[in-house]
């Protein structure tokens, strides 16, 4: 916490006032994005220390009402025992009085960081608020050199991660930020998943739905690779599919027999006839026929993409893969023949 330190923003219980509120005036912060939804095990610590222990840090409001930076958990947990009839606990807990704004939003993420274990989502909407955060206090003066060192020393996180979280809060499709809330994307899926184009984030979306397994988990990281690795093959064939496809270029207008040199003449009278090359189809060109099962020469192919794309991958999965992809193209071939 040093660089808060730095920036006067983690001040000494002495320099902010304390009292004693009812909990009934104290109110959930909008800006809250933490989960507070099982609070069992802190009402039973509660219990047994007799009252909250730990100051809740909040914000005058209006009305004699204060609204909660540091404390939601605590305070629902004691909402919960006083309507429960708990016994020995009293309606009132310990307060940090904060009465600046921008303070307040900081401390609302970096207290909430160093309390508990976060999920994925959580990580990097935090880093998205702190991002926001940092670039005001650089504005302001109150915090100097790079944003991510200040970012990962707010969240007592690596770099590395930072990384990850910037990357992720940046490229990963919106819709997919929802797979992160309920668990389907940890932080490394959503990393390699946001690193795919958009179109492919979008297939992506549309075509992967949770297997018996992965419904209590999030997907795995090689079913990840091999959908984007199966992507960009299927995008590969549809280009090459669409150059063969591309009109011959007209023949050049021959020039009229007694417009042209009489050495040009005679050279082309000694010239030999040359049939012009006949173009093997793409498959045939690959060591397979069309409508066939690929030869070897595209089986090779097809393992330098998946070697390019997904450099996770085991030796089983790889071939795996390529089986599953000349399959895919099998199809694809007797579709469009037929």
């Amino acid at each position: 916490m040093s660089i808060l330190s730095d920036m006067g923003l983690v001040p000494k219980e002495k320099q902010r006032k304390i009292e004693y509120l009812d909990v009934d005036l104290l109110d959930e912060n909008p800006d809250n994005f933490y989960d507070t939804s099982n609070v069992e095990t802190l009402k039973a610590a509660i219990v047994a220390a007799g009252g909250v222990q730990q100051n809740l840090i909040v914000q005058p409001t209006s009305n004699g009402r204060y609204q909660i930076i540091s404390g939601h958990r605590r305070c629902k947990a004691m909402k919960e025992l006083i309507k429960e009839h708990a016994v020995g606990i009293e309606n009132k807990v310990p307060c940090e009085i904060e009465t600046d704004d921008m303070s307040a939003q900081l401390l609302l993420i970096t207290t909430n960081s160093s309390t508990r274990k976060l999920n994925a989502w959580e990580r990097v909407e935090q880093y998205r608020r702190l991002e926001s955060l940092a670039k005001y206090y650089q504005k302001t003066g109150k915090l100097s050199g790079r944003r991510r060192d200040a970012i990962a020393d707010m969240m007592n996180d690596n770099h590395t991660n930072v990384a990850r979280y910037q990357a992720i809060a940046n490229n990963l499709l919106p819709s997919l930020n929802e797979w992160l809330k309920d668990g389907r994307l940890g932080i490394s899926a959503a990393y390699e998943v946001c690193k795919e184009p958009i179109e492919a984030q979008q297939q992506f979306e549309k075509e992967v739905t949770p297997t018996e397994a992965e419904k209590t988990g999030s997907i795995s990281l090689t079913r990840i690779s091999t959908f984007f690795a199966l992507w960009h093959w299927n995008q590969d064939t549809k280009a090459c599919a669409s150059a063969s496809r591309q009109p011959e270029s007209p023949p050049l207008k021959e020039q009229p027999a007694e417009d042209k040199p009489a050495a040009v003449k005679s050279a082309e009278l000694e010239q030999p006839i040359v049939e012009p090359a006949r173009a093997e189809p793409v498959a045939v060109q690959h060591g397979g026929q069309i409508g066939k099962t690929p030869g070897p020469s595209l089986e090779d192919d097809i393992r330098r993409a998946i070697k390019r794309h997904c450099k996770n991958l085991s030796a089983d999965d790889i071939e795996n893969l390529i089986h599953m992809i000349i399959e895919k193209i099998d199809i694809w071939r007797d579709e469009n023949e037929g």
